[in-house]
């Protein structure tokens, strides 16, 4: 998820899957940034925009991250996974009107590709990684002044390193034909990770990859 504040007002991506939630103090919220910068930059509209298929979409789009979150990081049967994430349930990390609306082959399609081979592989591998930096507001917003700066606060699904540097990885759910809808989509969410993950560990980030669950394939983002 990615979260940016200036002044009074908060932008923010919501819960790792774009949907775009805002909370203001005053009524000015419009002058920070209009709907389709909204759009263009986070990837979706906020949830006051969507209609109500859009926003069950994205309730299941949180919850797939939450497997992701919580299951360990192996190979699955697809019964295994079923179970693993009955476990959830069981554990409390979901609650049980919501196990149906988990896109079971999905998952498990993901714990058998070769990018989750490649993570367990790794020596490091961090998962829900968060972070917190200030950027120039105008590299995001080129309306704004170049003096104010915006303080982004954003969760990295999961990062690992390969070969002395970092793999960036992002998983999306958007019901998606291709991939470079979601490139195109999560560019700039994308490189803000990468620019948090270096500036917070001095360790080069050499791949930026979404996985998108939908597709069932990596989509490589050019840094």
């Amino acid at each position: 998820s990615l979260t940016a504040i200036s002044g009074q007002s908060e932008v923010s991506d919501g819960l790792t899957d774009g949907l775009v939630e805002i909370e203001a103090t005053d009524n000015k919220i419009d002058t920070l940034i209009d709907e389709e910068d909204l759009v263009g930059v986070f990837g979706q509209e906020p949830e006051f925009l969507q209609d109500e298929s859009e926003t069950s979409g994205a309730r299941r789009g949180t919850l797939m991250h939450e497997a992701l979150q919580w299951l360990p990081l192996q190979s699955y049967t697809k019964k295994a996974l079923g179970e693993a994430l009955d476990g959830l349930v069981m554990a409390g990390h979901i609650k049980a009107d919501e196990r149906s609306v988990i896109r079971d082959y999905e998952l498990w399609r993901f714990y058998q590709s070769d990018l989750a081979k490649r993570m367990r592989q790794s020596s490091r591998l961090e998962r829900e990684f968060p972070f917190s930096m200030l950027w120039k507001a105008n590299q995001l917003y080129p309306e704004l002044d170049d003096t104010e700066d915006l303080f982004l606060q954003g969760i990295i699904d999961a990062a690992f390193i390969e070969n002395g540097a970092w793999v960036l990885v992002d998983y999306k759910s958007d019901r998606v034909k291709e991939g470079e809808t979601l490139r195109e989509r999560y560019g700039v969410q994308m490189r803000l990770y990468k620019a948090a993950l270096e500036r917070l560990t001095q360790v080069p980030v050499k791949e930026v990859i979404i996985y998108s669950l939908a597709l069932g394939q990596e989509v490589p983002v050019t840094i």
